[in-house]
């Protein structure tokens, strides 16, 4: 995918399932921390294995330009 977008096309992710089935966590990763009104935040984390679709996409294009 980061290679289309590299070589100018258009990319797309589209996520879709059931309540509780693990979207969230496979865009954004699973490292959250609720904040003073109590709302979980996603949180920066330099251990590859925890992060997401998103920060894998990006770390990658960085990589690649």
């Amino acid at each position: 995918m980061v290679e289309h977008v590299i070589g100018g096309f258009h990319s797309t992710v589209f996520c879709y399932g059931q309540t509780g089935a693990g979207k969230t966590y496979t865009m954004d990763g699973y490292k959250y921390k609720k904040d003073g009104r109590g709302i979980y935040l996603p949180q920066v984390d330099s251990d590859p294995n925890t992060r997401g679709l998103v920060q894998r996409s990006i770390s990658d294009l960085v990589n690649k330009i």
